[in-house]
């Protein structure tokens, strides 16, 4: 079970680009070669590569290859049989660099496949001795690497849904009033409230970020979704926070939880952790990322860079990401570093999830889009239970959206269905002009009220259309004025879903350490 044909050209391209033979893009060992002696030269060359890339070396030349191997006399013999000066001519030359990924892939289910079958797993979906080697090798064109791993996944995920459901079985039976003046107790010393969100009007009306429970925020391109979510993690775990309109640090009175950042679009390096240094220490984004900071800026962020670095907040970039490789990720940080809240940024279609979808479920024609979704959600939901976390994430709209009357769960894509999976569920939006003109008096009454001359020129709208926790309408109305750049808020008022004021008090939960 060898494709002796990708291996010689990957080992061509690793002569060519020494990187190749030692990359963290694409982790190779020489297990991936067949241990077979007529395959032995493989195997050598390989060896070789790796260890003149880790002296230095970028590209091999024959001569470096010859010198390196000389001193083994077993393996220089083997070399000399095959002869192996005219053999690195021939896969040199042959070899394209740019095409690495596909000779690599090819070297890799191979590898992969002859493992399974060493620990006694049934292989004939992809290799077969009852087929031809070029018909094995046509079958597994069909195929990717993370193919072959989400097949046996699914079975075994199949198997544990057959056989050990009733374990996981969460049904509790009690008679009612049992240890209740104990219970009311509690309730008292300990109120069944969560953290605080960036929004302390969302924080009422989903009585705070709680652990076991799953929050859904939804927008368009322009309403910030992954900014917001980012702002909430690093709203709930950072020990301090900036306050700007008295010009100090501050203990954050969510205390110091730990968190988990997945994410599926944006750069690490480059975007999510600048994002959160800026809301922390209130420094727009983008100052920061052109590098157009001035000295007291720079103080800041040093020490927000400081702050989320102090064993709160964990950072992981999954664009190809499913409920296994998500589910895994979360029990790894939940075990590691013991995490309390996640911020998946954020629910979309993707082909990893779909093949998860059909390898489960077993068909592919008439899928829909929503149910891989409805699916996701539902595992995230599960995840926040088995794993004592709260997850806010993000989701996408539809056309509906340009409609300023439509703002609950039509307009989501994934509908109620995925709604009702949360515990919160809300749509932002930039305020429209129709909206605009029917709160006006309300904007000019928090301007009087609060003495406040100061622009407002990011108006938003985020609509709560679920609140599990609530005593408020249905459909609530939070205005605000939101800064991207930084991702913080002045909160003006809230309304009804007919844009009529109503009185909700913000609430500040103080987390006493």
């Amino acid at each position: 079970m060898y494709d002796f044909t990708m291996a010689e050209r990957a080992i061509g391209c690793m002569i060519l680009n020494t990187d190749l033979a030692n990359s963290k893009e694409y982790p190779f060992s020489v297990n991936d070669l067949d241990p077979d002696p007529k395959f032995a030269i493989h195997r050598i060359l390989y060896g070789t590569l790796n260890h003149l890339n880790k002296k230095g070396v970028k590209k091999a030349t024959i001569q470096d290859i010859d010198t390196f191997i000389k001193p083994y006399k077993k393996q220089y013999q083997t070399f000399l049989d095959f002869d192996g000066v005219e053999y690195i001519r021939t896969i040199e030359g042959l070899a394209e660099v740019d095409n690495f990924k596909y000779y690599y892939e090819g070297v890799r289910k191979l590898s992969c496949l002859r493992d399974l079958e060493k620990e006694g797993t049934n292989i004939t979906k992809f290799w077969s001795d009852n087929r031809t080697k070029e018909e094995n090798l046509a079958n597994m064109n069909n195929y990717e690497l993370i193919d072959i791993i989400d097949y046996y996944y699914s079975i075994i995920n199949k198997k544990k849904l057959q056989y050990i459901i009733d374990k996981d079985d969460d049904t509790t039976r009690k008679k009612a009033g049992d240890n209740g003046h104990e219970i009311l107790k509690s309730f008292k010393d300990a109120p069944m409230v969560g953290l605080n969100f960036e929004s302390k009007y969302l924080t009422t009306l989903w009585d705070g970020f709680r652990k076991g429970q799953l929050y859904i925020r939804s927008g368009d391109t322009s309403s910030g979704k992954s900014r917001s979510v980012i702002g909430d993690l690093a709203c709930v775990c950072a020990n301090e926070i900036y306050d700007i309109d008295n010009n100090k640090w501050k203990e954050n009175p969510n205390g110091n939880s730990r968190g988990l950042y997945i994410g599926c679009e944006m750069a690490l390096d480059e975007e999510v952790d600048p994002l959160m240094w800026s809301y922390l220490s209130g420094t727009e984004s983008s100052t920061i990322t052109k590098g157009r900071y001035d000295d007291k800026q720079q103080i800041l962020v040093d020490r927000a860079i400081d702050v989320v670095n102090d064993d709160s907040i964990w950072l992981t970039d999954m664009p190809s990401f499913n409920i296994r490789k998500l589910e895994e990720e979360i029990a790894f940080h939940k075990k590691e570093f013991n995490i309390d809240y996640v911020a998946f940024d954020y629910i979309l279609l993707n082909n990893s999830l779909v093949r998860e979808f059909v390898n489960a479920r077993g068909k592919s024609m008439g899928m829909r889009g929503d149910e891989v979704i409805l699916e996701l959600s539902g595992a995230l939901k599960d995840m926040c239970k088995k794993y004592d976390v709260g997850i806010i994430t993000a989701s996408q709209v539809n056309a509906d959206i340009k409609d300023f009357k439509l703002r609950d769960y039509q307009v989501l894509r994934g509908g109620k269905a995925m709604a009702d999976k949360a515990s919160g569920g809300s749509i932002s939006m930039p305020i429209t002009q129709q909206e605009l003109k029917l709160v006006e008096p309300y904007i000019e009454r928090y301007r009087m009220k609060n003495s406040y001359d100061g622009k407002l020129d990011n108006l938003f709208v985020e609509t709560v259309y679920k609140s599990r926790f609530s005593e408020y309408p249905k459909e609530c109305k939070v205005f605000s004025d939101y800064n991207l750049g930084n991702m913080r808020k002045r909160e003006l008022f809230v309304t009804d879903k007919n844009f009529r004021p109503i009185d909700v008090k913000k609430t500040e939960i103080i987390i006493k350490k």
